[in-house]
């Protein structure tokens, strides 16, 4: 998502999003590595440009987390 980070840099909008049919070189935390199958995996950067106090931020994360619960459970139930 090196593309990603260059538009959020150049001052993408918030909402923008940036999506890849693989990953072959994920950076992860702590500089663990990472790649995702063609196919199998969702790649995805979101860029957020929260109005919230910083110390709320991470609520962002955990109700993004709940969002994408909520919509494949969805899916799920409608292909089943």
């Amino acid at each position: 998502m090196d593309a990603a980070a260059t538009w959020v840099a150049d001052g993408a909008p918030h909402g923008a999003r940036v999506t890849a049919e693989a990953q072959t070189a994920g950076r992860g935390r702590h500089g663990r590595g990472w790649h995702g199958t063609p196919g199998a995996n969702l790649h995805l950067t979101l860029v957020l440009r929260p109005t919230l106090p910083r110390r709320l931020w991470g609520l962002v994360a955990i109700a993004a987390g709940l969002g994408v619960l909520d919509g494949v459970a969805a899916q799920l139930l409608e292909t089943s």
